[in-house]
């Protein structure tokens, strides 16, 4: 076997080093106001469902969340849930459970085949032969086994494409009853896209239990002090230097607009940036190195790119995400029936 040159292990540590660095960057979490706003919908009612079950009812309510794509939902609620933990743990505990547990529901999945997924994760894989109303009473027994508290149902969308309203909303009122079950009935929990709250729209039931709240795209007014603030926080952890880029309005304007006005994918292009800049060994974070990451993960022209463009306001950048990021989700297919 072949020994490794020293320009070789040199590079594998700058890499190790790199890859350090962006997993570093990539766990600090920002509490955004959607956060907050959601954080306390979450929060409230799992509370609420302890003290109802301790008073011997069984309907509990649920919580949703709808956006566009690459604004952190998943990771929200990934932070919720470990916030509540933490808090009910340092209360003394709670008696009716305080976890959340997510699944993300396949493209175009039935109720049958989400069952299959949560049973699966859950520990427990089960036949395909088996018919819904069996494998639903089965996640009811598997949840309440765990003491979960909350069911969180993420990228709920896919489960409505290409099929009848009265297959979404049997869908959705399928995992409604979770919320009523006698038995053991836990906070359902929604995250999605606008399809998904046309999914909960078509069940009124649904949408008076869960009372949507919808992230919509940031401004500079409103969420610019907050990008700033968050990127400068992550630059002082890498060491790099900006020379006053990040205090330029324009920058700000230009990062904001090249994610789409997505928080989460500005503080990913941030970051990516960051890591360019190591890699080329530059301990100044420079705009070019923005503009590199956006073309990596965009595969555009120049003329498309908003870092470089001097027309950048008038790059739709939202459709470009949209595509990408679709792009990037289509390998997830539907479970293959077995």
């Amino acid at each position: 076997m072949a020994m490794a040159t020293t320009a070789q292990l040199e590079n594998f540590q700058k890499l190790r080093a790199q890859a350090r660095s962006n997993i570093d960057l990539m766990g600090v979490y920002f509490e955004t106001p959607d956060f907050k706003k959601f954080k306390e919908r979450v929060f409230s009612i799992l509370v609420e469902r302890e003290e109802s079950l301790k008073s011997g009812r069984d309907k509990v309510r649920g919580a949703a969340l709808i956006g566009p794509p690459g604004i952190g939902k998943t990771r929200m609620v990934e932070q919720i849930a470990a916030d509540f933990r933490s808090v009910a743990e340092a209360a003394g505990g709670l008696e009716f459970g305080s976890e959340i547990w997510s699944v993300t529901v396949p493209s175009r999945a039935t109720v049958k085949e989400t069952c299959e997924l949560i049973l699966g994760e859950l520990g427990y894989p089960i036949s395909s032969r088996r018919d819904e109303g069996y494998l639903v009473r089965l996640v009811v027994n598997k949840l309440q086994d765990r003491g979960i508290a909350a069911l969180h149902l993420d990228e709920v969308q896919d489960s409505g494409r290409y099929v009848t309203s009265d297959s979404m909303r049997h869908f959705t009122g399928r995992f409604r009853n979770f919320m009523q079950s006698k038995q053991w009935p836990v906070c359902v929990i929604i995250t999605g896209t606008s399809e998904a709250k046309t999914i909960i729209n078509q069940d009124g039931a649904l949408l008076r239990r869960t009372e949507p709240i919808e992230v919509l795209p940031m401004t500079f007014p409103n969420d610019g002090p907050l990008v700033r603030k968050s990127i400068k926080d992550l630059l002082a952890q890498t060491g790099l230097k900006d020379e006053g880029l990040l205090d330029e309005n324009e920058f700000i304007k230009i990062l904001m607009h090249a994610s789409a006005d997505r928080f989460g994918i500005a503080i990913e292009i941030f970051i990516s940036a960051t890591g360019i800049a190591q890699k080329y060994r530059s301990d100044t974070l420079c705009v070019e190195h923005f503009a590199e990451n956006y073309y990596e993960r965009m595969n555009c022209d120049d003329a498309l790119n908003p870092f470089l463009s001097h027309d950048w306001r008038n790059i739709n950048t939202t459709v470009a995400m949209d595509r990408h990021l679709e792009e990037t989700r289509a390998t997830r297919r539907k479970p293959r029936k077995r």
